[in-house]
């Protein structure tokens, strides 16, 4: 890759941390996409990477005989690591998006039963936010071109699997205190 520098052309090394990419506010056609793809690996594998955070609270729910939050969580990430792998506008990136809905209906209906008191207003709601503000930010900086959308996802990615074990977690809590 080459960049000019004072009217020099000096190369630079391309790496995982340069993720400078186009994307595109819309094309002449009308189009609204917030990303030209395909997306380069260098930029994608970070998201391919934070996508394997969804596991962290599966296999806590596995751990504690919760098999279908376990199961969701699983297929999420199995979903989300095959569209960042190779971000595509296609069918693997149509499966992510539905996969990723239907989990977030799954752990926000739980959230809403099983989060109480300080779980509830201390971190849940906090965490909520968060997490709503980094796919905001994501998403109008994608739109903008700019390339920093990718750590905003990233964060996103954290705080969703985040959000997920906190439910969990008060799941376990709340259905061992009924026995």
């Amino acid at each position: 890759m080459t960049r000019k520098m004072d009217g020099k052309s000096k190369f630079l090394k391309k790496s995982i941390f340069d993720v400078s990419i186009s994307t595109a506010s819309g094309d002449k056609n009308g189009s609204n996409k917030a990303i030209d793809y395909p997306i380069p690996i260098n930029v994608s594998i970070w998201l391919v990477f934070s996508s394997f955070f969804f596991m962290v609270p599966g296999v806590y729910a596995f751990i504690h005989s919760f098999y279908f939050y376990g199961s969701v969580s699983a297929i999420t990430t199995l979903c989300s690591a095959n569209h960042w792998r190779n971000a595509e506008d296609g069918v693997r990136r149509t499966i992510d998006r539905i996969v990723a809905h239907a989990s977030f209906i799954t752990y926000l209906v739980t959230g809403c039963v099983f989060l109480r008191g300080v779980l509830l207003y201390g971190y849940g709601t906090s965490v909520g936010g968060i997490m709503l503000i980094f796919y905001y930010f994501s998403a109008r900086l994608a739109k903008q071109g700019n390339s920093r959308w990718v750590y905003c996802h990233f964060l996103f990615h954290v705080f969703v699997a985040l959000g997920q074990y906190l439910v969990m977690y008060a799941t376990v809590r709340g259905y061992k205190s009924r026995i």
